[in-house]
């Protein structure tokens, strides 16, 4: 009788030694595929950032619609390949030539309005902006 205890104790330590390293094994594996998302992530937003700076570019742009152009590169979906190179860098991006415009536009405004308190009253440059 003891013998039949001590192999019954035996085996339900056994047991509960197996779900004690199936637990960690689950738990590894988790971690495993945290740490993926994570890199995954990051890959994303290094992709990300590369193609934001690379969609300033008006020949960049045109390079990846001809890519994406070609058959079996996406479904047909009726999709337009320049909006979806648009939108492939998270949003419209301005090109080279705009960002130019811009900053000369943001140049000449501060230059305007250091002609003082006064001229911020004036009626016609109100109703212009």
């Amino acid at each position: 009788m003891a013998k039949l205890e001590n192999v019954e104790k035996r085996l339900a330590d056994l047991e509960a030694q197996m779900r004690r390293v199936k637990a960690l094994r689950a738990k590894t594996n988790q971690r495993k595929r945290r740490v993926l998302r994570e890199h995954e992530k990051r890959r994303i937003w290094v992709v990300g950032g590369a193609a934001l700076a690379a969609m300033t570019n008006e020949t960049v742009r045109d390079m990846i619609a001809r890519e994406l152009c070609k058959p079996g590169v996406l479904r047909d979906d009726g999709v337009d390949p320049t909006i979806f190179a648009d939108l492939l860098a998270g949003s419209y991006v301005p090109t080279g030539e705009e960002i130019e415009a811009r900053r000369s536009m943001e140049m000449e405004a501060p230059a305007e309005a250091d002609t003082g308190p006064a001229a911020a009253l004036d009626p016609a440059r109100l109703a212009a902006e």
